[in-house]
């Protein structure tokens, strides 16, 4: 010990303090100062809890499957009731647009060379898969193959903009991964089948720090000048892609494997030429229709700029089916449900398994929310999303020799009702009204309406009806 105590190099040192009456006097003040500015923070804090917990909270928790249209119905909110934080976030959607539609091309590319070499996709007859045997290889002309020689590049702006997208995402309080960067897979042979190759998993709230990222980064940033370099590229190509799209060639491949990639979520490729052009800024209904989906739950306190007092919290959680297991979790202190539906998922099987029908597992998803007892006293709004996307199948396209869909070959009870907007809308509301009659506590509410996410007119009107709703529950 006393080896050590000669060792001036030991800190802190077992020297007494030697200080002047002034140096005192200056270090009591500081001490002093250091305890009033702690105190001061110290009943800051408490106060900010003791407001927190008296203030009544809109709590409300987005649930339904994935692909029904959650965040996109959440990105409604933010535009209707906090517009000024909505379009400050309109530059940060630029890259996640792109890739949307590069993602989505190099799809198309991968399933014409796949269809090329003579490998068939899988048709679904009734339930169970089976090789196709109506349509047979052929070799994709010359003009289109130099346009797709062209495109090469696109590969690696898709990588490019997975992993720029995936570097700015900022650490959060949630344990699941922050972005999940699937392979784009070639399109399944029907429309049955629920493929989303456009679908970027990111959580929207990475949107804003990648604002304040790019607004902070200097002319010689390697983002910057990324995007730059993407911006060139695809401005440059820009008609090579519309060509690829617009090709009779693919059209025919796509018509003939029943693929149809505009009944997809992050659909833009009948806008290339817009948004590849030089100063494109995204619109508030290409943030609505831009493809993300979210992978865990994020929570969202909205700013009612009509209401300055008002503040919404929403969870909007991910919808697969490996994921619902977490919802639980967030089901304490709800003051209501927003189960958003999708309307067009009659026809479609899930991602996850091929023989559950979508519309059935919503259906049950929404069943199990009625009966689950630690939301029996929260009152529902039932959002029944893709009003256009029912019209679209339920009509058909002339021009390409599409008949419509029959609604009756998926719902066999529908029997012989017409085979309209209205009357299916009505029929499949209906559904959820009679699961939620036998299946809910007595004393619940539920407020049905029918919504298009991406028609921000048409979906105001929903929105403040809800709003109404929402607004008299938080007062009860």
């Amino acid at each position: 010990m006393s080896k050590h105590r000669k060792d001036k190099s030991i800190w802190p040192s077992f020297q007494k303090l030697r200080e002047s009456t002034s140096e005192r006097a200056l270090r009591q003040s500081a001490q002093a100062q250091a305890r009033k500015r702690s105190e001061n923070i110290d009943r800051a804090i408490e106060e900010e809890r003791l407001k927190l917990t008296a203030e009544p909270k809109t709590k409300i928790l987005l649930l339904g499957p994935s692909e029904s249209g959650k965040s996109t119905m959440l990105k409604n909110f933010q535009m209707a009731f906090s517009p000024t934080t909505f379009r400050a976030q309109v530059d940060s959607w630029l890259p996640i647009i792109y890739l949307n539609v590069v993602r989505m091309l190099n799809s198309i590319i991968d399933s014409l060379e796949s269809w090329d070499c003579g490998t068939d996709s899988l048709l679904y007859v009734g339930d169970a898969p089976a090789t196709s045997t109506s349509t047979s290889s052929a070799h994709i002309p010359t003009d289109l193959q130099e346009i797709i020689s062209r495109l090469r590049q696109l590969r690696i702006i898709e990588t490019e903009l997975d992993m720029d997208i995936y570097h700015s995402q900022p650490s959060t309080a949630f344990s699941s991964p922050a972005v999940t960067r699937p392979s784009s897979p070639t399109f399944a042979s029907t429309s049955r089948v629920a493929v989303d190759p456009s679908s970027i998993s990111i959580r929207p709230g990475v949107l804003k720090q990648r604002l304040i990222d790019h607004h902070n980064a200097d002319a010689t940033s390697p983002s910057l000048a990324f995007h730059d370099r993407t911006k060139q590229f695809l401005e440059e190509h820009a008609l090579d892609m519309v060509a690829l799209w617009t090709h009779e060639w693919t059209r025919e491949q796509l018509e003939a494997r029943e693929v149809h990639p505009e009944y997809q979520s992050g659909f833009f490729l009948d806008d290339i030429s817009r948004i590849c052009s030089p100063g494109f800024r995204p619109t508030a209904e290409d943030i609505l229709r831009a493809r993300v989906s979210t992978p865990s739950a994020e929570e969202y306190r909205l700013a009612l700029e009509a209401r300055p007092d008002s503040e919404w919290i929403i969870y909007d959680v991910g919808g697969g089916r490996s994921q619902r297991a977490a919802w639980a979790q967030y089901f304490e202190d709800v003051t209501a449900v927003l189960y958003v539906a999708s309307l067009s998922a009659f026809d479609e099987t899930l991602a996850e398994d091929v023989n559950v029908n979508r519309l059935t597992d919503s259906l049950l998803l929404w069943q199990t929310l009625c009966s689950n007892k630690l939301l029996s006293a929260v009152d529902f709004v039932l959002l029944l999303n893709k009003m256009d996307l029912l019209e679209s199948k339920l009509i058909g396209n002339n021009e390409k020799g599409r008949s419509g869909i029959r609604f009756v070959k998926h719902v066999n009870s529908f029997k012989s009702r017409p085979n309209d907007l209205a009357t299916v809308a009505k029929y499949m509301q209906e559904m959820f009204l009679s699961l939620h009659r036998q299946h809910s506590p007595p004393s619940r509410k539920v407020y049905s309406h029918l919504a298009c996410a991406i028609d921000a007119p048409r979906t105001l009107p929903v929105l403040e009806a809800s709003m109404v709703h929402l607004s008299f529950l938080h007062l009860l």
